[in-house]
């Protein structure tokens, strides 16, 4: 799964802006702040098509 995250900072240093999946169309989801970047990849997360790939650490090995 790949999820492109447009970001900016403001003067008081608060994250904003959006996240999608890579290849969906439209704007994404916002967010202001990294509890809501956080909440927005979880939604993100459990609405993408899954795929059969290996999970934990015995998949993550990049040898």
């Amino acid at each position: 799964m790949q999820i492109i995250i447009d970001v900016a900072q403001s003067g008081d240093g608060r994250l904003t802006g959006t996240a999608r999946l890579a290849g969906s169309v439209g704007e994404g989801r916002r967010f202001s702040g990294v509890l809501e970047l956080v909440a927005c990849l979880e939604a993100l997360c459990a609405t993408a098509p899954h795929h059969d790939v290996p999970s934990g650490p015995e998949g993550n090995h990049h040898d």
